[in-house]
């Protein structure tokens, strides 16, 4: 333990802060008062001196005695309190001084010359106080006063820390050494501490010796129920212990049986799904013929739509081939004009060349018309070429509609047998299917039945798996307590009970 934490440092302390603020006060009471009086005392004996120099030195002034002014001035100035002494005649000229040194603190006298009741100035003093005498008694005082303080302070600390070991030290060692006995092993809890004088530590002995009380019956009940506690977890490891080996072998002839009906049931299931798969694709194979023959029946109904939408094609090609030879006359009527309205122009631009000047306007719209005529005239080629192209395709898909409309005619021939076809597979799937979903329902059952039983016997056998596990863990945690028991057993045999 740090000195700085201990009670005894601390008292010190707060005694040595308590003596040193009380005698530092009276040090400084005493300090003023000294220098109070010592300062009145001054004042006196300069009272006195200026008195005796208004007596002494106007009428040795007044007669001119220099030599009695100064030796005047120098009996005066020969007192502690009196460092430089100057008269300063009327004229204000220093006539006479006594003294080496001039001080800060500076007193002014007149002087006054009485004769028949007459008064006349003759001038005035300086006198130059000297403070050192003062400072020097309160110096030494100050010092008397620091090493009174200091011899008082470590006598009343001397005093102190005698009292506290006597008082305060002995008591608390034999109480501290007492708790301390209690944290070490064999811990001895029959102990008391002796209840003497009639203190506070008496107090706390009683205290401390009830606590040791009421601990010692808390351990001795704690070693006693620690005890049974062993006894009892010995005998539940043993139960715990027999119980695991009849689960061992009831899990055992149990495991057997669930591998025999899980065998059972895994052939039963494999019977189920080719039987469930054989009744799939026979019913995939009913569902895939329906749908074929509905196929053909719509492939038979497009047929004969496509043979009258060709014959239609037929009709509606011979139309626009008559169509197109309309147009054809017509853009030869178109091709005639453009020619003529561009001979038109020609002669037009002719004539307005003649014209000169007054023409221009007309010739060029005659240039205008003629380009025009000649557009038209290329434009009526070009629809001309596309129209016999036109004339050229639309004969081809004549003579392919014509083809068409025979094949069509074939296809719906082979379809109508192809149908028949379909209706007979059709009957032959739906008998399979009938069939294969009674042999799979048969089968179903069988292995419902055995996985339920599978399941029952899996169940059980989890459940003697979990009740071993369980019993395991009881096993553990009753080793665990009883190694709990017997650390708490050390620990109770480590008090003297």
């Amino acid at each position: 333990m740090k000195i700085i934490n201990s009670i005894a440092f601390r008292l010190i302390v707060a005694t040595l802060i308590a003596v040193s603020v009380l005698i530092t006060g009276m040090s400084t009471v005493s300090y003023y008062n000294q220098k109070t009086l010592l300062e009145e005392r001054q004042q006196q004996q300069l009272q006195h001196a200026v008195s005796r120099l208004e007596l002494n030195l106007p009428t040795a002034v007044w007669n001119f005695e220099q030599e009695r002014i100064v030796n005047i001035l120098k009996s005066e100035q020969a007192s502690e309190h009196i460092a430089f002494i100057e008269f300063i005649n009327d004229k204000d000229e220093v006539s006479a001084t006594a003294g080496d040194n001039k001080t800060p603190q500076k007193m002014s006298v007149p002087l006054v010359f009485v004769e028949d009741d007459e008064s006349s100035s003759i001038g005035q003093l300086a006198i130059y106080i000297d403070d050192n005498s003062i400072h020097s008694v309160l110096g030494d005082l100050l010092m008397t006063s620091v090493i009174e303080a200091l011899s008082l302070g470590l006598l009343i600390i001397l005093i102190t820390y005698t009292l506290y070991k006597m008082l305060i030290a002995k008591p608390l060692l034999k109480l501290t050494l007492a708790l301390e006995n209690m944290d070490r092993g064999q811990s001895d809890l029959t102990h008391r501490l002796h209840v003497g004088n009639k203190d506070e530590f008496e107090r706390v002995s009683q205290g401390f010796n009830r606590f040791v009380e009421m601990i010692q019956a808390i351990v001795r009940a704690f070693q006693q129920s620690v005890a049974k506690t062993s006894i009892q977890a010995m005998q539940a490891n043993e139960d715990a212990r027999e119980s695991i080996q009849l689960i061992e072998a009831q899990q055992q002839e149990t495991d057997q049986m669930a591998t025999a009906i899980t065998q059972m049931s895994s052939s039963a299931g494999e019977v189920a799904s080719r039987v469930n798969q054989t009744a799939e694709s026979a019913e995939q194979a009913r569902k895939d013929t329906q749908a074929v023959a509905l196929i053909l029946q719509e492939t038979v109904t497009s047929i004969e739509q496509l043979a009258l939408q060709l014959k239609s094609s037929e009709h509606a090609i011979n139309s626009l081939d008559e169509n197109v030879q309309g147009i054809v006359s017509v853009m030869d009527v178109i091709n005639g004009v453009a020619e003529q309205t561009n001979l038109l122009a020609l002669n037009a631009a002719i004539e307005a060349a003649r014209a000169g000047e007054h023409g221009r306007g007309f010739a060029v719209v005659a240039d205008e018309v003629r380009g025009l005529a000649q557009r038209t005239q290329a434009s009526t080629l070009e629809i001309k070429e596309k129209i016999d192209g036109l004339r050229t395709s639309t004969n081809t898909a004549v003579q392919s509609t014509l083809a068409s409309f025979e094949l069509s005619a074939t296809a719906v021939d082979n379809a109508k047998r192809s149908e028949a076809s379909i209706t007979d597979i059709l009957d032959a799937t739906s008998s399979i299917s009938s069939m294969s979903e009674q042999i799979a329902t048969a089968v179903n059952e069988q292995s419902h039945v055995a996985e339920e039983l599978s399941k029952s016997v899996n169940q059980i056998v989890s459940l003697g798996y979990d009740n071993t596990e369980s019993l395991n863990k009881v096993s553990d945690t009753i080793q665990a307590l009883l190694s709990l028991s017997k650390d708490l057993d050390e620990l109770a045999q480590r008090f003297i009970t």
